[in-house]
């Protein structure tokens, strides 16, 4: 299927670019949960006690309630672009044992 091919290309594409500019990029499904190996991710969260983090729902390594409501709140926006849309947010995550990164 050659749209399938495209949009798998043009996806290719866009995560070398975010590769380039951020610490960590992890891909997640419509159900918020971390699709791709997520090697990398925790890696960066400094989890020591699992190799990969795929299949754990990505609001679970936030810290408090308050940002997983914010987070599901974004994420839940429609787009209001037919390109999709970009947006900042910064969460605390759970950082190895006992630990936060901001």
């Amino acid at each position: 299927n050659i749209e399938a091919q495209m949009l798998r290309e043009k996806t290719s594409a866009c995560r070398v670019l975010m590769d380039r500019f951020y610490d960590v990029v992890t891909e997640l499904d419509a159900n918020m949960v971390i699709a791709d190996s997520g090697r990398d991710l925790a890696r960066f969260v400094e989890c020591d006690i699992v190799v990969s983090l795929e299949g754990t729902k990505f609001d679970e390594l936030f810290t408090s309630e308050e940002e997983r409501e914010l987070f599901r709140e974004r994420v839940g926006q429609p787009a209001n672009e037919p390109q999709g849309v970009t947006d900042l947010l910064h969460l605390s995550m759970h950082v190895g044992p006992g630990h936060a990164r901001h």
